[in-house]
């Protein structure tokens, strides 16, 4: 039975790196990342997000992918085998990993990092289909570590969605989490409502925020 999970879920990733970065998300979300600087991708899974903004590169580009499951840095390692993506622990780590050439994979929670040195703070974050598996009572905490994470009036990308969501998963508020980022230090650009692409099949709305984070 366990080999049979593991079987569907490969799969799953395969046809999850598939999908066209261009598909998935906004053109005006697609045209405020940076093709040089500091990239953080938040929750990054098998790494397709962040293989793709990798790929866009035009200089002088570092990709960071933060997850808290190693497992996941395997997965992306065994998704992605052309890519040399390197496994970082924390930001001493992350220094070390080469611009342009390499993508780093820090293991860790957005709301327990520490604070990164200047030289490592996100030009642009990118951070999708993540607070839904995050408690309510973590929103808080977790949006302002993303405050942490970012240059003074660089961008974020925030996506969730509120329905069909499986039983594991947090219901957001729209509202409610609009006054926890304005809390966090962030203006609030809510952007048109984007259907799930396909080939998925599926029906879901996401709600888009692209932020910009404010000095304190």
């Amino acid at each position: 039975m366990t080999q049979k999970k593991y079987d569907g879920g490969a799969q799953s990733r395969k046809a999850h790196a598939q999908y066209r970065f261009e598909d998935i998300y906004p053109a005006r979300m697609l045209a405020s990342i940076p093709k040089q600087g500091i990239i953080m991708d938040i929750g990054t899974g098998v790494g397709r997000d962040a293989v793709a903004m990798h790929d866009r590169a035009k200089g002088n580009l570092l990709v960071i992918g933060i997850d808290p499951d190693e497992a996941n840095y395997r997965k992306a390692v065994a998704t992605y085998p052309d890519k040399d993506i390197v496994l970082c622990r924390d930001w001493n780590d992350v220094a070390h990993v080469k611009r342009n050439s390499q993508i780093a994979y820090l293991v860790g929670e957005v709301q327990k990092l520490p604070e990164p040195p200047s030289k490592l703070k996100a030009d642009f974050i990118n951070c999708s289909a993540v607070l839904m598996f995050l408690p309510l009572d973590e929103h808080d905490v977790f949006l302002k570590g993303l405050q942490r994470l970012t240059k003074p009036y660089s961008d974020i990308f925030l996506r969730f969605r509120t329905e069909m969501l499986k039983d594991s998963m947090t219901k957001t508020d729209p509202a409610h989490l609009s006054r926890q980022c304005l809390n966090a230090g962030f203006t609030i650009d809510v952007m048109p409502r984007f259907p799930d692409p396909p080939p998925s099949n599926r029906d879901f709305k996401w709600h888009d925020y692209l932020m910009t984070a404010i000095p304190k």
